[in-house]
């Protein structure tokens, strides 16, 4: 718990190699980091702040681990979703400020809306199910410079990403080879 206020961060700098596992719930905490190392997170959290990851990665283990009322700040690590189902976890928005990776093991994410996209940065994802949507965008972004930009930078499971409308969310899907 991250006392009252939730005017607090949590930082993690394990180093490289080094691991940390947490089953119980992160609450009151304005960020959380990981800068190095593995990080786990296996109960489902509450906290609102931002999730940031500038380094190292950060394992979800199961579905919907983080608050959806959390933002996702991607600064050059690697987030992992394991055993997480379908829509594995929900963000309120998406920053992308330095080249990031994404293992979706099967699964894909959600987010409320984008945030931060610094130029000439890419977005990775790997493990993408077949014919399922990486991620997704409350909205229409089929306008959006930024959107469109972050398209042209994004590679799922090696190939570049395409995008659909479907009236309630932008869908974001591996391109057909």
């Amino acid at each position: 718990n991250g006392g009252s206020g939730s005017q607090n961060t949590l930082t993690f700098t394990l180093g490289a190699g080094n691991s940390f596992a947490y089953a119980g719930a992160l609450s009151n905490f304005n960020k959380v980091e990981v800068q190095s190392g593995n990080v786990t997170f296996s109960g489902v959290s509450s906290y609102s702040g931002a999730t940031v990851l500038s380094g190292g990665k950060l394992i979800l283990d199961g579905a919907q681990r983080l608050s959806a009322d959390s933002a996702l700040i991607l600064n050059g690590g690697t987030l992992r979703l394991n055993n997480a189902g379908i829509d594995g976890q929900r963000f309120a928005s998406l920053s992308l400020t330095a080249d990031s990776s994404v293992l979706l093991g099967g699964s894909s994410l959600t987010f409320g809306a984008l945030g931060t996209l610094a130029d000439g940065t890419t977005l990775t994802f790997t493990e993408a199910a077949s014919g399922v949507y990486a991620f997704r965008l409350l909205g229409d972004y089929s306008a959006d410079s930024s959107f469109l930009a972050l398209l042209g930078a994004t590679y799922i499971n090696g190939l570049g990403a395409t995008y659909a409308y479907d009236g309630t969310y932008t869908t974001v899907l591996a391109a057909v080879p």
